[in-house]
C-alpha cells in the first residue's frame, strides 16, 4: 500500500474511533427523556407479551399500542433482554447505528466525488457534528433511519443507472426493500419519492426514466387518494400548507459550520457549473433533496426541527465540500492548492464537538458533558424520589406525563393531568379541597406545554414550588 494511502487509512479509522468514543462516552449518564419513552416502555412491553405496546412499570401492564419504529423498538428490546434495562441499554442501537453510518460517510462521498479527500472532510463533519451525536446518544428511531434511507438511496442509483443504461436488478432490488424497510423507522422516507419524482423528469429523455417519471407521478396521485379518501397513510400534518414558511430549513445543514448558510448554498449551486465527473450521481443526489427542502420549508403544519431533515445532511454537505474544492481548485495555484483548501476549511468550516473543552470560537458543549440545567433535561430520578419520600399516605399526585419506569413505591396515588389541556383549574381545585395535601408535577420543557395555562398560572400563583428540586427542571408543587 502507498504511503498517501495508508495515511488515508489511518486518519479515516482514527475519525471513526473519535465519533465512536464521542456518541458512546457517559451514554448512560442523563435520565431518559421526553419521547424517548415511547420506545423504552414498548420494548419493555414487547419482551412481556412480544406485541408493540407501552407498558406501565408500577402497575405491571400494558396501557396501549406503539407501533410506530416497530424495527427499531424490537432492536432496543433485544438491547433490554441481553444487556438488561437501563439508559445505556435502551440508547445503544442508536449509538451503533450511527457508528456505522461513520464508515458509509466516507464511502458514499468517494463514491459520489470520486475524491479521497472530500470523503475524509466529509467523514469529519459529519464525525463532529452535534446533531449527529445526539441522534445517536438517544433512545429514538433517528440514526438507524438516517443509514437506512442514505444506504437504500445509494442501491436505487446504482440499480438506476446500470451499465449499458439499463437497469441493474441486483441493485435495485435490495434497494427497493431497503427504502421499503427504512420507511417502516420513520415516514418521512416517502418524502424521497419527490426526489426521484424529480429526477426522473430530469432524464425524461431517456425511455425508461419516462416510464418512472410516468409510474412514480401515478404512484403520488395513487397516494394522495389514498391518504384523503381511503386511510390516512402519515400524519395529515405532511399536507398542510403553511401560512408561515420555515425558512430555518435551510439553515439547518451549514448551521455546524462557521460559513454559515448562505455561503454553503452559493457554493453548492456555483459548484454545478463545475462538476465534470459522477455528474449523474450529484445531479441524483441533488434531486433528492432539494425538494424535500421546499417540502419542509412550505408545507407540513408541524414544528421546524433539525431532525426532520438528518437523511438528507450528509448529502448536502458532501456536495458542498465537493463543489468548495472545485471553487477553489479554480482560484488557488495547483502547487500548494491542497493546504489552503484545508487549512480554509477548518478555520471557516466546523464546530468541533469534544468532552471537557469549554464552548469558544471553534468548540460546543460535548453531549457527553451534558446536564440537567444547561441542556434543559428532566432528572425524573432526583424528583420522583424527593416525592416518594417525603409523600403521606394517599396524598393525591397529580401529574403530567408520569414515568413509570422511575417510580418505584406501588402505593402511590396518581391523578393524570389529561391531555390536550383538558384538565382545568375546577378540576384541580375540587382535588384541593376534597384532599388536605397534595402534588403537583409536571417537567419544564416538555410536558408543560400540554397543561392547561390557567392550571400553570393559578399553581405558580397559589401553591408551594419545591425549591429543593429547582436543578432538576422538574416543576413540583405542594399545598
Amino acid at each position: 500500500m502507498k504511503k498517501g494511502n495508508l495515511i488515508y487509512v489511518f486518519l479515516v479509522a482514527l475519525l471513526i474511533i473519535i465519533g465512536a468514543y464521542l456518541r458512546l462516552d457517559n451514554l448512560g449518564k442523563i435520565n431518559f427523556q421526553n419521547d424517548e419513552f415511547f420506545h423504552v416502555t414498548t420494548a419493555k412491553g414487547y419482551l412481556e407479551t412480544k406485541t408493540f405496546v407501552m407498558w406501565d412499570f408500577l402497575e405491571n401492564k400494558s396501557t396501549g399500542d406503539y407501533i410506530r419504529a416497530f424495527p427499531y423498538t424490537w432492536l432496543v428490546a433485544q438491547s433490554f433482554r441481553f444487556i438488561g434495562i437501563s439508559e445505556f441499554s435502551g440508547r445503544l442501537p442508536s449509538a451503533i447505528f450511527g457508528i456505522l453510518l461513520l464508515p458509509f460517510i466516507y464511502y458514499i462521498a468517494y463514491k459520489i466525488t470520486g475524491n479521497k479527500l472530500i470523503a475524509l472532510l466529509s467523514l469529519l463533519l459529519i464525525t463532529f457534528d452535534n446533531s449527529f451525536i445526539w441522534s445517536s446518544r438517544i433512545c429514538r428511531m433517528y440514526s438507524m433511519f438516517v443509514f437506512f434511507a442514505m444506504l437504500a438511496s445509494y442501491l436505487l442509483f446504482k440499480g438506476m443507472e446500470g451499465k449499458n443504461k439499463k437497469f441493474n436488478y441486483y441493485y435495485l432490488v435490495p434497494g427497493i426493500i431497503l427504502f421499503l424497510f427504512s420507511y417502516l423507522i420513520h415516514e418521512a422516507t416517502l418524502l424521497l419519492g419527490l426526489g426521484y419524482l424529480v429526477y426522473f423528469f430530469l432524464n425524461f429523455q431517456e425511455r425508461r426514466f419516462k416510464l418512472l417519471a410516468i409510474l412514480s407521478f401515478a404512484t403520488l396521485v395513487i397516494f394522495l387518494i389514498i391518504h384523503f379518501f381511503i386511510h390516512p397513510l402519515t400524519t395529515n400534518e405532511f399536507f398542510t400548507i403553511r401560512t408561515h414558511p420555515n425558512f430555518i430549513y435551510f439553515l439547518y445543514p451549514f448551521n455546524q459550520l462557521h460559513l454559515g448558510a448562505a455561503v454553503g448554498w452559493l457554493v453548492i449551486m456555483l459548484g454545478i457549473f463545475l462538476w465534470e465527473k459522477k455528474f449523474a450521481i450529484k445531479i441524483y443526489y441533488l434531486s433528492m433533496f432539494l425538494p424535500v427542502i421546499l417540502f419542509f420549508v412550505f408545507i407540513g403544519e408541524r414544528y421546524a426541527a433539525k431532525k426532520y431533515l438528518l437523511f438528507l445532511i450528509p448529502f448536502i454537505l458532501i456536495l458542498f465540500l465537493d463543489s468548495f474544492y472545485l471553487l477553489l481548485k479554480r482560484i488557488i495555484s495547483q502547487k500548494n492548492f491542497i493546504y489552503y483548501f484545508v487549512i480554509i476549511l477548518i478555520f471557516f468550516g466546523p464546530i468541533y464537538s469534544w468532552p471537557g473543552i469549554a464552548k469558544n470560537l471553534y468548540f460546543q458543549p460535548a453531549r457527553a458533558d451534558e446536564n440537567y440545567q444547561n441542556a434543559k433535561l428532566h432528572n425524573f430520578i432526583q424528583a420522583y424520589k424527593y416525592i416518594e419520600n417525603n409523600y403521606l399516605n394517599r396524598e393525591p399526585i397529580v401529574i403530567q406525563g408520569r414515568q413509570s419506569y422511575y417510580f418505584s413505591r406501588h402505593d402511590l396515588n396518581f391523578i393524570s393531568l389529561k391531555a390536550n389541556k383538558e384538565f382545568t383549574v375546577a378540576d384541580l381545585q375540587k382535588i384541593i379541597t376534597e384532599n388536605n395535601s397534595g402534588w403537583v408535577v409536571w417537567t419544564k420543557y416538555k410536558e408543560k406545554y400540554h397543561v392547561n395555562d390557567q392550571v400553570v398560572k393559578h399553581c405558580e400563583e397559589n401553591l408551594q414550588f419545591v425549591k429543593d428540586l429547582e436543578d432538576t427542571n422538574m416543576l413540583v408543587y405542594r399545598w
